[in-house]
């Protein structure tokens, strides 16, 4: 097998340990892939690097509001994830 990313490899082993349709993302999968993209920041490096350069006083000062919206953001994407699966289930 050819060297994969480790979420590539993370979504494949779940594949195999949940036989279902190949059409359909297990609630694993899809669970992993929501937290994956909600992609908790906790160090902004990039942004803090881009301020610095454009001669920021305070290029860290956005720490705080980064985190509080990385937590909010993924509160609120895991909580709609779990009731989309929750009425997945219930519609079978």
């Amino acid at each position: 097998m050819r060297q994969l990313g480790a979420g590539l490899n993370a979504i494949s082993e779940l594949k195999e340990a949940t036989p279902k349709e190949k059409s359909h993302l297990s609630d694993e999968i899809l669970m992993f892939l929501v937290i994956n993209t909600a992609s908790l920041q906790i160090i902004p490096t990039n942004i803090i690097a881009i301020r610095s350069s454009l001669g920021s006083k305070n290029p860290g000062g956005i720490i705080m509001g980064v985190w509080f919206s990385s937590i909010i953001t993924f509160a609120f994407i895991t909580i709609m994830t779990k009731i989309y699966l929750k009425i997945r289930k219930e519609s079978g």
